[in-house]
């Protein structure tokens, strides 16, 4: 953590504080653009409310307010926060590993986050951001920030009720796999054996909405951690060998002490897809208080990264068997 301390006081910060005056910059055109605006609309909506104008006028003018402060907010702070992305966090990125390449704006596709078969219920929205790609020794990686949501509509009295729901939220890992096989193999946290125990493992085997079959491992403290769902009993074994397992073991107890989730992986078309939960939106500036971005911050960044990179030697990706070149 020396040599990094060392490389966050001697290339970050400079860089940091050259964007102090930028930001300073922004905040005063949030002040004369959104914040006195807003306190202008505020009076004269407590004027209006004196007045005999329907209450949906005022909430009308809201409205408004808010769809133009959402736009003239993005127009204010876009170029600051592009700009903190591909100096700040590029030299971050890089320092974590030369053959990584960052851009903020791209993101995994759909089709591949789809591939994985892990959510393999109906998608409505679909964004990200923050993609990193590259090579580390023999192995292409790439990752991003994913929000993965649906909808659900129901019938009410006063017409139709639409509701969002989170599907996935956090960094989505792909990887090419050291082995080669044509099977389709689902790693997920085992929820119903921790929940219920025997009766667990029974709901388990109904194999209700999963793809595959159920596939029992030898590895007892694996199984009490994840359902492994396939399509072929005996590659599913020289895929996940016990080795591998005991591997994937200790990358989730190094991610779950970080975000008190546990990982989803799977196997396919020989590549290798890794889902981690993550709430917090990373790799992002400060527009209000005194600091671009906190040293704490830009740590907590710095750990994604590495974690995320270290997966090809967590995971002894670089290891390339038999035909897999």
């Amino acid at each position: 953590m020396s040599d990094f301390s060392s490389f966050y006081e001697d290339r970050l910060m400079p860089l940091i504080d050259s964007l102090q005056g930028e930001k300073k910059n922004i905040q005063k055109k949030y002040f004369r653009y959104l914040v006195l605006p807003f306190l202008i609309l505020l009076l004269i909506v407590l004027f209006l409310a004196r007045s005999s104008l329907q209450p949906s006028f005022i909430f009308f003018l809201f409205f408004i307010f808010v769809f133009v402060a959402a736009i003239v907010h993005i127009k204010i702070s876009g170029p600051y926060m592009e700009k903190f992305k591909n100096t700040i966090i590029s030299e971050l990125i890089k320092y974590v590993h030369e053959g990584l390449v960052y851009d903020h704006k791209k993101y995994i596709p759909e089709s591949v986050f789809r591939e994985s078969r892990l959510y393999e219920h109906r998608i409505d929205s679909y964004k990200g951001e923050d993609y990193i790609s590259g090579m580390i020794g023999k192995t292409w990686i790439e990752f991003s920030e994913i929000i993965a949501r649906y909808k659900t509509e129901t019938r009410t009295k006063n017409g139709t009720r639409t509701q969002w729901h989170t599907l996935f939220d956090g960094l989505f890992f792909v990887a090419d796999f050291n082995k080669k096989f044509s099977s389709d193999l689902i790693v997920k946290p085992d929820i119903a054996e921790r929940l219920f125990g025997r009766f667990g493992q029974k709901l388990q085997k109904l194999n209700v909405f999963q793809h595959g079959e159920l596939i029992e491992m030898e590895n007892p403290e694996f199984e009490k951690v994840f359902k492994v769902h396939g399509t072929d009993q005996r590659e599913a074994r020289y895929i996940l060998t016990p080795a591998l397992m005991e591997k994937i073991l200790n990358l989730n107890d190094k991610i779950k002490k970080k975000i008190n989730q546990d990982i989803s992986l799977s196997f396919i078309n020989s590549k290798l897809y890794i889902a981690v939960p993550l709430s917090t939106d990373l790799f992002e500036p400060r527009i209000f208080g005194k600091e671009v971005v906190k040293a704490e911050d830009i740590f907590e960044y710095y750990s994604y990264i590495k974690l995320m990179a270290g997966i090809v030697e967590d995971l002894d990706l670089n290891t390339r068997i038999w035909t897999k070149m």
